[in-house]
């Protein structure tokens, strides 16, 4: 275990991992938080009870308020976890807002920071409001590693940490349950130099408009998909797939952009 500390904007985690998770696994994938104790010497999770909603039912809030508490105690009983709440209050328009969170992080981070009780910070957040925060904690010689979700970061806000990685499928993929990764497993994935040499029967080839870019051949063990373009002498991939193959296609397309997939005759 490394002396890093994590500290989580949960409302921004939880609605990175919501649109992850729909795209990624349509909404049935969990997420495994004891993994990221393996990582962490610390976890600080920040985030407020929800407020009513114009128009709901005591019965439909009641239910998500005692949803939201359940897992707020459930993080609690995790090893070196921690939660502190805000509070939630809803506008005119009913958008709800949260009060006091960004203010418990940054009075926990400069303390740590300045007790010099961590080696090292991983934040997960994406709000530019961040930025002076961050900003002050590097100035005081603290490495911060910024995680964000795809699409939602302020780029003032990476550009301001020593380091930052987007929670896409390949930095998040080994921090699901067991039985997401068992349904949906990662792709083996290498490099080839020169013509690739093909293993099994071709099965389906792989087009972007008219030019033929990848194609999946299919053995005893795996399926294969590589590609059918070279760069500089250098076939760009190489994913052996034992599994879900349109979960693996979907990763090749992530990577390498979007196929259409046609059925092959056999080689």
């Amino acid at each position: 275990m490394s002396g890093s500390y994590l500290f989580i904007d949960g409302n921004y985690f939880q609605q990175a991992w919501e649109k992850f998770n729909s795209f990624w696994f349509d909404g049935k994938g969990r997420f495994s938080y004891p993994q990221l104790s393996a990582h962490h010497k610390k976890i600080f999770y920040y985030d407020a009870l929800p407020s009513k909603k114009d128009n709901e039912s005591d019965e439909e809030f009641g239910a998500r308020l005692k949803a939201k508490h359940d897992f707020f105690n459930y993080l609690r009983g995790l090893s070196r976890w921690h939660v502190y709440e805000g509070i939630s209050k809803r506008a005119r328009g009913g958008i709800a807002r949260q009060k006091e969170v960004d203010v418990l992080i940054a009075v926990d981070m400069l303390t740590h920071t300045h007790r010099k009780n961590m080696e090292e910070l991983t934040f997960i957040a994406g709000d530019q409001d961040f930025r002076p925060l961050i900003d002050a904690v590097v100035r005081e010689g603290m490495n911060v590693n910024l995680w964000y979700g795809s699409g939602s970061v302020s780029e003032d806000l990476k550009n301001t940490a020593d380091s930052s990685m987007c929670m896409d499928v390949f930095s998040l993929h080994h921090f699901l349950d067991g039985d997401t990764q068992k349904s949906c497993p990662m792709p083996q994935r290498s490099g080839s130099m020169g013509e690739f040499q093909p293993h099994g029967r071709l099965i389906e080839n792989g087009f972007r408009g008219d030019q033929l870019v990848a194609r999946i051949r299919r053995d005893a063990t795996f399926d294969h998909i590589n590609s059918a373009v070279v760069f500089s002498g250098v076939y760009h991939s190489n994913y052996r797939v034992q599994g879900n193959l349109e979960f693996a296609k979907k990763v090749y397309a992530y990577e390498f952009g979007d196929i259409e997939w046609r059925p092959a005759g056999g080689e």
